[in-house]
């Protein structure tokens, strides 16, 4: 097959994407959005967004935790750790405060 009969999908995420972590448990694709203080969640199957996420200021990278189902959102710009429950695609606690992440941003 030459390169050209190649298909490429793009997905449309948030603003300025910059990792990417894939759980093969339950076939999701997590990217986070540095500008956009988000994660865009893939569906693998079908390159489509699922679920955005907000998180701290500026995420700079993130970690998959397959004994507990989270993922750990380093927040550079909020000097924050945003943990996220991935049955529920939504953030339950800010490592950085005694608080939750305002999922209202």
């Amino acid at each position: 097959m030459a390169w050209a009969d190649t298909l490429i999908a793009t997905v449309d995420v948030g603003e300025f994407p910059q990792v990417v972590e894939f759980n093969p448990g339950n076939n999701k694709i997590y990217v986070i959005n540095m500008d956009s203080d988000d994660v865009s969640v893939i569906n693998s199957s079908t390159n489509a967004v699922v679920a955005t996420v907000n998180v701290g200021i500026s995420p700079t990278a993130l970690e998959f935790n397959p004994s507990n189902n989270n993922i750990y959102v380093v927040d550079f710009g909020s000097n924050t750790v945003s943990i996220i429950q991935t049955l529920a695609l939504k953030p339950i606690a800010d490592a950085g405060s005694d608080q939750a992440v305002n999922s209202s941003k």
